[in-house]
């Protein structure tokens, strides 16, 4: 697991290449959709102006057809996945996987299909990043925005070599997330409720789908006869992780048996999407590189897994730069609450759900 980037706290000094030194923007994190509306200011301008505009960019994207007039070269549609753009692997790294690729690349050509890219996301909640609560956030908001967002981009480079487009399925295995850490399907699904809600209304369910793992049968009955071992000697980092996971504290003990736990998981239900992919003919990404698939990026700029945090973003000379914030960088980012009013999340409330106690943060 990747915590992820680690920014300096706003109104730190940072250098420039050329050697003088300037000072960083400020960063802020949305609280969208306030009970009351927020005074006006620079800061809010620019973010809300920015944010508008890619979900108009979206709307505009998702309902344009593709311009593309020939059959693709299967080569074009791999160099675009594995552009920095998108993807934050080295070519060398991911250069063992492009015979499979190019070859469901031009099967999926020659059937004039969209290519089915199945993206691993998370079990449909996300860690609490404000000071350190041991909570959980259990509605999409900027950070999902910025995850379709990122397709949306792939979406129009795409159309422009490929005619049929893409079928993107964001996969949330709540199914996982239920029997390691227990976290009610009754949460997680409102979760996916209010995710395919923000699809539709970017106009993007053509192109965009979630693959629930809920909806697929009891998960748990497929871990009742798997042996799970605790994993000795774990370090004080994978302790925090299992803690901010779980929302509560734990036990070195627990926590031991909770990472043996997630592995095995994982190992179960990853070759259960690996069938759901190989009948749908597509091929999967992660967050994360990983020898076995591409990686995609959620946010642009981004190479992280996002169920540790939150997108953020650093205003500074009226430009926007998503960033994100964990736990473990809270404390030197410090982002600012910006209250901002966006439609698209009306009903879809992303506060934490509420903890009774402090992560003991661990580096």
């Amino acid at each position: 697991m990747v915590f992820g980037i680690a920014h300096l706290a706003a109104g730190s000094w940072r250098r420039r290449r050329n050697g003088e030194f300037h000072m960083p923007g400020v960063s802020v994190l949305p609280e969208l959709n306030p009970a009351e509306d927020a005074p006006p200011s620079p800061q809010r301008d620019l973010l809300q102006s920015w944010l508008d505009a890619r979900i108009a960019d979206m709307r505009a994207i998702f309902a344009r057809p593709a311009s593309a007039m020939t059959k693709a070269d299967p080569a074009a549609i791999l160099a675009l996945l594995q552009h920095h753009e998108f993807n934050y692997q080295s070519k060398g790294k991911t250069a063992h996987l492009a015979p499979d690729l190019l070859e469901t690349f031009g099967r999926l050509i020659a059937a004039d299909q969209p290519l089915p890219i199945y993206f691993l996301f998370h079990g449909g909640y996300r860690t609490n990043v404000r000071g350190g609560a041991l909570a959980h956030t259990f509605a999409p908001d900027q950070t999902e925005l910025m995850l379709l967002w990122q397709v949306a981009r792939l979406k129009a480079r795409l159309d422009l070599i490929h005619a049929p487009g893409l079928r993107f399925a964001i996969v949330i295995n709540n199914g996982v997330a239920f029997h390691t850490n227990a976290i009610p399907y009754e949460k997680t699904n409102a979760y996916v409720a209010h995710l395919r809600r923000m699809i539709e209304r970017l106009g993007a369910q053509d192109h965009v789908w979630v693959l629930n793992q809920a909806e697929l049968g009891d998960f748990s009955a497929h871990m009742a006869r798997v042996e799970v071992l605790p994993k000795p000697g774990i370090s004080e980092a994978e302790h925090g992780i299992v803690e901010r996971f779980l929302g509560r504290s734990c036990s070195v003990e627990e926590a031991s048996l909770k990472i043996a736990t997630y592995e095995r998981a994982e190992a179960v239900w990853g070759a259960e999407v690996r069938a759901i992919v190989a009948e749908a003919g597509g091929f999967f990404c992660r967050q994360i590189g990983h020898p076995a698939c591409l990686s995609f990026r959620p946010f642009p700029g981004g190479a992280i897994r996002v169920q540790n945090g939150a997108v953020t973003f650093r205003l500074a000379g009226g430009a926007v730069k998503p960033a994100f914030v964990t736990p473990l960088t809270w404390d030197r980012e410090m982002p600012q609450g910006l209250p901002l009013r966006l439609s698209l999340f009306d009903g879809i409330h992303p506060a934490p759900f509420p903890a009774e106690e402090k992560a003991r943060l661990r580096a």
